[in-house]
Parts: C-alpha cells; structure tokens; sequence
C-alpha cells in the first residue's frame, strides 16, 4: 500500500492523483501500472501496485511476481496449479511467459541454493553417524532420536 501511496503525487505539479483518473490499467503478472491523469495539469503519470528490482542487468521485474513464482515452485507446482489457485480468488491468471522469465531469474539461484543445502546435508550425516558411533547405536536411531527431541521442542517440551 506504502508503494502505492507514494506514486500518487504529480511529478509535474505536486497535486496529489486519484485513482479514480485512471484511463488505462496494464497487468504484469500479478501487478498493474495505472495510467493516472493528473487533475490539475494533465500530465499522464505511471502508477505501479508493487515495487520492482533489477533482474541480472536484463528487466525490472516486480516483486510480487518473483515471490508468487518462488513460492510456486517450492511447493512442487507450475503455471497452471498458480493460476487455478489464482482462480479460485477471482484474481486474472499469471501469463505462462510472465511465469518463465521469472523461472528464468531465480532458476539458477535455487539450484546454487540447492547445492548447497546437499553439501550441508552431507555434512550433518557426517555428523549423525559419528555420533550414532559414538553413542553405539545406528545412525537411523541417531537420525529418529534427533527428530524427536526436534519435534518436543517445538511442542514447547524440554
């Protein structure tokens, strides 16, 4: 909303924009730009829902489009599970391009991110069976018992 809040003064004359001037709206994924006109001097100014961040030198891109699509993509689904969810809100479905360029921005991020989450994987299993030796049980019984301490302590049980 702050976002939002701040695009709705002229950059001609100060006047504050109402959005009821709107004449167009264009949907980028999950954002708009509204063309305002302002009141008192006429002049169009671009108003943007979100706020946007440089995509590797290439596009600005929102940052609600790059969130949708990491939150899509950590929950195992695509394009089409997004828009049928979008859907069910009313809310205008996520253009398949839109959703691959963005694939493309952080693809390589979550693999980098992934590597690194199988090296420290592989680290903690280092762990769990020194200890599992250690303590003379089986790294799978090490492995549960972990799991279970983890779990009461979420609970809130020490």
């Amino acid at each position: 909303m702050q976002t939002l809040a701040e695009q709705l003064i002229c950059k001609k004359c100060d006047s504050i924009l109402s959005l009821m001037d709107s004449y167009e709206e264009k949907r980028v994924g999950l954002a708009s730009i509204f063309y305002v006109k302002c009141r008192t001097c006429a002049v169009i100014s671009s108003v943007c829902t979100d706020k946007q961040h440089d995509a590797a030198g290439k596009n600005i891109h929102f940052d609600t489009n790059t969130k949708a699509l990491v939150g899509t993509l950590n929950g195992g689904m695509g394009n089409t599970h997004l828009n049928n969810f979008l859907c069910s809100f009313n809310i205008p479905e996520f253009n398949w391009k839109t959703f691959k360029t963005h694939e493309k921005e952080v693809g390589s991020i979550m693999e980098k991110m992934a590597q690194e989450s199988c090296k420290s994987a592989a680290k903690g299993k280092n762990k769990l069976e020194n200890l599992a030796r250690t303590l003379g049980i089986s790294s799978n019984d090490a492995h549960n018992a972990i799991a279970d301490v983890r779990m009461l302590k979420e609970i809130g049980i020490n």
